[in-house]
C-alpha cells in the first residue's frame, strides 16, 4: 500500500471546517463560471462523436484515465505538496498552462482558477496564494486545499468529482441526457475517480501528459463552431 492510499485515514480524514469548505468551493453553486465550459463536449455532440449515454460514459472515462482528468489530478496533487513554495507553484502553473490543448481549454482552466481564488477570499484573505502569477484551477484547488488542511487524497478526489459532475451537467444542458442518466454516469465513474486520485497523488510531475487526441481536437474545432452555448 503506497503512502497515499485511499484507505489510509491519515490522508483522507477531514476536519469539519475543511470538509464544509471543500464541498462549498467545489459545488456547482460556487462562482467559478464552470457552467460556461463543456471541455469540447458540445462539439463532440455536434459532430456525432458522442451519441449515447454509454458513449458519454466512455468519453469521460477516457478523460479521467488518459486526459485532463489524469493530468489535472497530478498537477493538483503536486500543487498541494508545494503550497508554501511560490517558485515551485509557479513552475507547476506554467506546466499546466502549457498542457492546454487549445485556446478555449486555456481559458477554461485559467478563468476558473482566477475566479476560484477570488471567491475563497470571502472565507479568509490569508489563504491567498499571491506569488504574482496566474493559477490554473487545478493548481489553485490543490494549493488552497493544503492551506485549509484538507488531506491530499480528499482534495484531489473532490476536484475530480467536481470536474466530472460539471461535464455531466454540460451534457444535460445540451439536452443529450436526463437527470437519471447523469446520476447513473456519476455512479459508474466513482471507482475511476477514486483510482485516478490515488494514482495521481504518487505520480511524478514528469509523467504529466495525455492521450485523448479526439477530445483535444473537439476542443480545437469548438473554437469555430457556428452555434454554441459554451465557451469551450
Amino acid at each position: 500500500m503506497n503512502a497515499f492510499s485511499y484507505n489510509d485515514e491519515s490522508v483522507i480524514a477531514l476536519n469539519p471546517h475543511a470538509f464544509v469548505r471543500l464541498q462549498a468551493w467545489l459545488s456547482p453553486a460556487f462562482p467559478t463560471g464552470g457552467f460556461a465550459y463543456s471541455h469540447g463536449l458540445e462539439q463532440a455532440y455536434e459532430c456525432g462523436r458522442i451519441n449515447s449515454v454509454d458513449g458519454l460514459t466512455q468519453w469521460l472515462e477516457g478523460i479521467l484515465h488518459n486526459g485532463a482528468g489524469r493530468s489535472d489530478a497530478i498537477i493538483c496533487a503536486h500543487s498541494w505538496k508545494a503550497h508554501n513554495d511560490h517558485l515551485q507553484l509557479s513552475e507547476i502553473a506554467s506546466l499546466c498552462e502549457a498542457m492546454a490543448s487549445s485556446s478555449e481549454r486555456h481559458l477554461e482552466t485559467m478563468a476558473q482558477g482566477d475566479a476560484f481564488l477570488q471567491a475563497v477570499q470571502v472565507w479568509d484573505k490569508s489563504i491567498d496564494l499571491n506569488g504574482g502569477f496566474q493559477k490554473p484551477l487545478s493548481v489553485a484547488v490543490g494549493a488552497i486545499g493544503a492551506r485549509i488542511d484538507s488531506p491530499i487524497i480528499a482534495t484531489v478526489t473532490a476536484f475530480l468529482q467536481a470536474f466530472m459532475s460539471a461535464l455531466i451537467q454540460a451534457a444535460q444542458r445540451l439536452g443529450q441526457i436526463g437527470q437519471k442518466a447523469g446520476v447513473q454516469i456519476l455512479s459508474t465513474l466513482e471507482s475511476d475517480i477514486i483510482q485516478t486520485a490515488n494514482i495521481a497523488a504518487s505520480t511524478p510531475l514528469s509523467e504529466v501528459g495525455g492521450n485523448v487526441f479526439m477530445s483535444d481536437i473537439m476542443s480545437m474545432q469548438h473554437e469555430t463552431q457556428h452555434s454554441r452555448i459554451f465557451r469551450s
